[in-house]
């Protein structure tokens, strides 16, 4: 679909990039989204993130359209037919969750002869799967944002870009800063209530893999530290902030420990000794 043919808001609207270097180039293609937050993913605070605009000329394959769907499904239905059941799922979901020839998807579009192609980043499945690994979950404000790839750069306008201090002052990044702030206060704390306090390296470098906003793992160790000066302050700061969580998560324990007593025949009073209370060991 030639992108002058959708709304102006579409070819309008701001695409991010983010990169840990201006020379780093991990696909062939180009990868955009609608969401600063999440090129930051990929930036980490000591990167770059890119603003850019599409030019209306590039013709972008959109699942959606009913006239791209038709030129694929043609194209399909004459080389590739073991590909059409797979067609309705590319309008909604990442597609890496849809087929596991993912490439050769991609190789037919610029066949067909398209600039690149909308999707969709992140989908339940993907979610489903960042939780297994990331020990900060963001990934779920991000659900079916618009994505693009480009096969040809010359079609992107850069509008501006952030790094260094420009990048640590954009709003966004202090947004998510904030948020990940939180996580570490609440990982603390989550330490406490399960009954034992990790080393300050071990903590550091458990947080180090999920946490985008600090420069480099001394960032995330002096935080630790310092939020730890003053102890009993800040725990209490803690139960004040979060108690009502973690007395949520005793009790959904509390209530599974329970359920589990009577399906598998066990001393409900035994299993539920073994439920932790919230703050038992502060």
């Amino acid at each position: 679909m030639i992108f002058n043919e959708q709304n102006s808001k579409k070819f309008k609207r701001s695409y991010f990039r983010g990169l840990k270097s201006s020379s780093e180039r991990i696909y062939k293609e180009t990868y955009l989204t609608t969401k600063f937050q999440y090129a930051l993913f990929y930036a980490k605070a000591s990167g770059q993130v890119f603003e850019y605009k599409l030019k209306e000329n590039a013709n972008i394959f959109n699942a959606k359209c009913k006239t791209d769907e038709a030129i694929l499904r043609r194209y399909c239905q004459k080389v590739w037919p073991e590909f059409l059941s797979k067609i309705e799922k590319l309008k909604n979901n990442d597609w890496i969750t849809v087929s596991e020839e993912r490439q050769d998807l991609i190789d037919t579009i610029q066949l067909l002869g398209y600039d690149g192609y909308f999707n969709f980043e992140i989908d339940k499945n993907l979610i489903k799967e960042a939780r297994k690994y990331e020990c900060f979950d963001f990934t779920e404000i991000h659900l079916n944002s618009p994505s693009i790839a480009l096969f040809d750069n010359s079609f992107l306008i850069e509008v501006q870009n952030w790094k260094g201090e420009k990048l640590e002052r954009n709003q966004e990044f202090q947004a998510l800063h904030e948020k990940e702030l939180d996580y570490i206060k609440w990982s603390l704390l989550e330490d406490l209530y399960e009954g034992f306090e990790k080393s300050l390296k071990q903590k550091t470098e458990e947080l180090s893999k999920g946490l985008v906003t600090f420069k480099n793992t001394s960032q995330i160790a002096e935080y630790i530290q310092t939020f730890k000066k003053s102890p009993i302050e800040n725990i209490k700061d803690l139960e004040n902030e979060f108690g009502p969580l973690i007395q949520e998560e005793y009790e959904r324990r509390l209530s599974l420990a329970k359920s589990m007593s009577k399906r598998l025949h066990l001393s409900e009073e035994n299993l539920i000794s073994k439920v932790k209370k919230p703050f038992s060991q502060i």
